[in-house]
């Protein structure tokens, strides 16, 4: 691909992940630069639809503080929720609501 910015590397990504080739996905996500929300949620969105609740908290851990908002929080919970985790749902909505208070810096 000749150009590469932010919207092709999200495609790809999204490609990979909605095939189920989320090995394809990671890597292409790791070799990916200036990664935005769009790109942090659409990854971890993937790997809980592919039934990966592990990976997905693991990039969840990775997302730089400035980036967690409101988006990256829901994929969380909706992970959670999808696998029957309601006690970590309920920590997760507890947790967000208190960032949100707190402007997002926990």
């Amino acid at each position: 691909m000749p150009e590469r910015n932010v919207v092709t590397w999200n495609a790809m990504i999204s490609g990979y992940l909605r095939n189920g080739d989320t090995r394809s996905a990671s890597l292409v996500f790791e070799e990916m630069q200036g990664k935005t929300q769009v790109t942090w949620s659409q990854i971890r969105c993937g790997f809980v639809r592919n039934g990966d609740i592990v990976t997905a908290r693991r990039l969840f851990d990775e997302v730089l503080r400035e980036l967690k908002d409101v988006l990256i929080w829901t994929v969380m919970v909706d992970g959670y929720a999808r696998i029957g985790e309601m006690e970590a749902v309920r920590f997760r909505i507890v947790w967000c609501s208190l960032c949100e208070k707190c402007n997002w810096q926990c």
